[in-house]
């Protein structure tokens, strides 16, 4: 949420249903003639009509390589949200099949199912983008992201550590094995990675945010983390993610009534808020008295995340 996955989601991934087009010599003639089949479904089309025109276009025979491999993606991505999940992994394979360099779009996309929670479906997408490219780091990074919300920690560790082999020097890998360490115990080792990311200006919100997280969650150099909290939100004023963070930092350090601030404004600011800034603003809450908003803060953490109470305090947090 408000380390590495968040960073990796609005960092260079995507927050959208469809696939990358790749950037392939037929891409005007494809988008002109099928377009439907790539759009973002913006309520133009129903799901049926554009399944049609990507048959259409499949069943033309007219194209190969790149271009058939998107349209297969294209469709597959479509067959998902009707719920047809085998005819969806038959066209992952023929897109594989197609062209096995658009593993890397497949393990992409399967960053928008993680984020939504679709763990079979990311795992539909991954397990044949390693079978395709089993040496490709963007699929390691997916296989460990997936691992690590399946709380295989030994996992996700081989896999982010062989991503990050195949990748030297990759920030987003290195954020993503500093949460991996974090979760199973080592809160230095995450923050020594996140200390060279930092002294780098690499992704520096990201990572001041990510370190200041780790800790408040740790209960550890809290003076440290709202430092670090801080930092983030100079460089990105009003940020959901960072202003949780430093809720959950206040929340620690007993200043209930900045936590409830801090939570508050995430909650406004979010699209879609996050479980913890609800549960972390009932906790604030509890502790200055307020039962009853406390009480509704409890319930609509629950009713996003069920079970929030057993891991609030656990270190298991910074996987989500």
């Amino acid at each position: 949420m408000r380390t590495w996955i968040s960073g990796a989601i609005t960092g260079a991934i995507l927050l959208c249903a469809a696939p990358a087009l790749g950037q392939t010599a037929r891409n005007a003639e494809l988008t002109a003639k099928y377009g439907p089949c790539y759009a973002l479904d913006e309520g133009r089309f129903t799901l049926a009509q554009r399944l049609g025109v990507c048959n259409t276009a499949i069943q033309s025979k007219a194209y190969q390589g790149e271009d058939l491999a998107n349209l297969y993606l294209n469709r597959s991505e479509i067959l998902n949200a009707k719920k047809e999940t085998t005819a969806a992994q038959s066209d992952i394979d023929a897109a594989l099949a197609a062209w096995p360099d658009i593993a890397e779009t497949v393990a992409k996309r399967a960053d928008y199912y993680l984020a939504e929670k679709k763990l079979d479906l990311a795992q539909a997408d991954l397990d044949r983008a390693y079978k395709a490219q089993p040496g490709n780091w963007r699929v390691l990074y997916g296989r460990a992201r997936l691992h690590l919300l399946r709380g295989e920690s030994e996992l996700a560790a081989k896999d982010s550590e062989a991503a990050l082999k195949a990748q030297p020097g990759s920030a987003l890998v290195q954020e993503q094995l500093s949460a991996i360490r974090a979760v199973g115990g080592d809160v230095d080792g995450a923050i020594a990675i996140l200390d060279v990311l930092i002294a780098g200006q690499q992704d520096s919100e990201i990572n001041y945010n990510a370190r200041c997280y780790i800790r408040a969650v740790a209960d550890r150099d809290l003076d440290k983390a709202l430092a670090d909290c801080d930092a983030a939100l100079k460089i990105k004023p009003q940020q959901p993610d960072f202003l949780d963070s430093r809720g959950l930092v206040y929340l620690r350090m007993g200043r209930f009534a900045e936590s409830i601030a801090d939570y508050t404004a995430a909650i406004s600011l979010a699209d879609d808020p996050e479980p913890t800034s609800f549960y972390g603003r009932g906790l604030a809450e509890q502790k200055s008295g307020d039962q009853m908003s406390a009480a509704a803060d409890f319930q609509a953490a629950q009713s996003l995340s069920p079970g929030i109470d057993k891991k609030f305090d656990t270190l298991a947090m910074i996987a989500d």
